[in-house]
């Protein structure tokens, strides 16, 4: 979807947990990627499609956070707040544009 959508090209690195054996909402997949960069979790932005898998593991750490809500629904009361909700994927760039 990266691809079709445009935005492949925006990102440096891209993990998956399907490579490396952990399954969200473990730390260790976040970790992979702020290691790679050599950051902390404060200078890193992570981008997911479910509030309660990616949005709960990547802020719990410290990270910001970005919903993309593809179904356009709300977010649930039970669901954690990210830091920002764009609709698509595709809406993305400009979204984190300062």
């Amino acid at each position: 979807e990266l691809a079709r959508t445009g935005v492949r090209d925006l990102f440096d690195f891209l993990v998956w947990s399907s490579d490396h054996r952990c399954i969200k909402p473990s730390p260790r997949i976040f970790r992979i990627a702020l290691d790679h960069f050599a950051v902390a979790p404060a200078e890193a932005v992570y981008v997911g499609d479910n509030p309660r898998r990616d949005v709960a593991a990547a802020g719990a750490l410290g990270m910001g956070t970005v919903w993309i809500r593809n179904d356009l629904r709300p977010l649930s009361p039970r669901d954690p707040a990210p830091d920002l909700v764009v609709d698509h994927l595709a809406d993305l760039p400009h979204a984190l544009e300062p």
